[in-house]
């Protein structure tokens, strides 16, 4: 499925904010460009895995809601 549909509202990636922003300073630069304040990562993802270590340390851990994981990085 894709979160776009099921959420009815812009879906952003981070990939290319960490992979061309030097880590999590690429992070940082898409979560306040857009606004986002929620991250959902899908558990089958290796893409995901590749930067979800840098979030969990400045965020915290995500909270499993079924099939992916869930986390607010403002409020």
């Amino acid at each position: 499925f894709h979160l776009h549909a099921m959420l009815d509202q812009p879906v952003y990636s981070l990939r290319w904010g960490y992979r061309l922003g030097a880590g999590m300073a690429g992070i940082d630069a898409v979560i306040d460009r857009y606004g986002v304040n929620t991250l959902v990562f899908d558990s089958q993802s290796k893409l995901d895995s590749e930067y979800e270590p840098a979030l969990v340390a400045k965020y915290g851990a995500p909270t499993a809601v079924g099939e992916v994981r869930v986390l607010r990085v403002r409020d």
